[in-house]
């Protein structure tokens, strides 16, 4: 089973969202997948610098599931997502090469783009969208 990590990071009314060069595609929230021994929180904070540029300092688990899908398209049957809301973090939101965009968007402008599966799934979930 692969464990993966995602942090909401808000900015005033808004979201931070990227949209990813490789899969998953569609519009997510940034995160990523645990390295050898890692904690989540411990990969989340790594995942978030690497994507975005942003120090997330404070974070607060929202949701913990274990998903039957492979939103990577590595053949994995099942997915441990865990899902963080970024309380404190200082940086700047920056892309890196693996993202083709990155946006604070409201949640109105949220409802009317393509997520990505497990971003729409905790987005209903947790009632953002």
């Amino acid at each position: 089973m692969h464990i993966i990590v995602g942090a909401i990071i808000r900015m005033d009314e808004k979201i931070l969202m990227i949209d990813r060069n490789n899969p998953p595609f569609g519009w997510a929230i940034p995160g990523g997948h645990l390295e050898g021994g890692e904690l989540p929180e411990k990969a989340l904070k790594r995942e978030v610098l690497e994507e975005v540029g942003i120090n997330a300092k404070e974070l607060k688990l929202l949701d913990r599931e274990v998903l039957p899908i492979d939103p990577c398209k590595e053949g994995v049957k099942e997915y441990e997502f865990y899902l963080y809301e970024a309380l404190f973090w200082e940086g700047r939101a920056k892309k890196n090469d693996e993202i083709r965009k990155i946006s604070w968007l409201s949640i109105e402008e949220i409802k009317k783009i393509r997520l990505e599966e497990v971003t729409k799934y905790f987005f209903q979930k947790i009632k953002i969208i």
